[in-house]
């Protein structure tokens, strides 16, 4: 896959590569009779279909993120980084790229190389929700909960309506010792998620207001998730609440 991207990398820089700028016919229907497979989710079926119609036409962005989509759905995700990896290459800023190409560098373990893709793509399109929630979702799973907590802010102004980046926010607001920053924000996240909640919620607020001294609220709140089957909630409640 390397070498075959490499030719092709080789091929469009000696040619004039905006030359072309209208798909053939030929293109836009195998194209076309891959998204139709795309929908019936016959993922094979999709990816010879755009890979035949990137044979044809290797300069519609469209063909290569489309394959490289599906092949994140069939856990390809070399092949799909490969793709995305592409695009970037002869386009910089592509955001969608950009962030499915750290998706699938996270999914095969590459923490890392995915942190500075989201921190990228961050950088290069400071209004976009998804970039600054997905940044600080992964600055959690590297415990860098202060990094977290300005990027959970920045995508919660940015999607007023969304109570995931309150609840995440708050999160890194229990992990930081600030209690009642922490229980404030997994209130207002309840309102928004609604049905949505994660169990986890009721142990997170009973933590905190255990550490307010709220003893009897606490309690309510392991029994609850107790009852939910939260790991740690019975040993709280039996620690907590005698």
């Amino acid at each position: 896959m390397k070498n075959h991207l490499l030719s092709l990398f080789f091929l469009i820089s000696c040619t004039n590569l905006y030359a072309q700028t209208q798909a053939p016919a030929e293109a836009e229907k195998l194209f076309n009779e891959g998204l139709a497979f795309k929908g019936q989710k016959k993922y094979a079926e999709a990816i010879q279909k755009f890979t035949d119609a990137i044979a044809v036409f290797p300069w519609s962005f469209d063909y290569w993120h489309q394959r490289g989509y599906v092949r994140i759905d069939l856990g390809q995700y070399h092949e799909a980084i490969a793709d995305f990896s592409y695009m970037l290459y002869f386009s910089p800023t592509h955001l969608r790229a950009r962030m499915e190409r750290a998706y699938a560098l996270k999914r095969i373990g590459n923490l890392r190389e995915a942190l500075k893709e989201y921190q990228i793509a961050v950088q290069e399109h400071p209004t976009d929700y998804q970039a600054h929630y997905e940044y600080g979702y992964m600055l959690i799973d590297f415990e860098e909960y202060t990094k977290a907590i300005e990027q959970m802010k920045l995508a919660a102004e940015l999607n007023p309506t969304s109570g995931d980046p309150l609840y995440e926010l708050a999160y890194c607001y229990k992990k930081t010792q600030q209690s009642q920053l922490a229980l404030d924000n997994f209130n207002a996240s309840r309102e928004k998620l609604g049905d949505r909640i994660p169990v986890g919620y009721y142990l997170h607020v009973a933590e905190c207001q255990l550490q307010l001294g709220k003893k009897s609220e606490a309690c309510l709140n392991l029994q609850k998730a107790e009852q939910l089957g939260v790991e740690g909630a019975a040993q709280a409640r039996k620690e907590n609440c005698r």
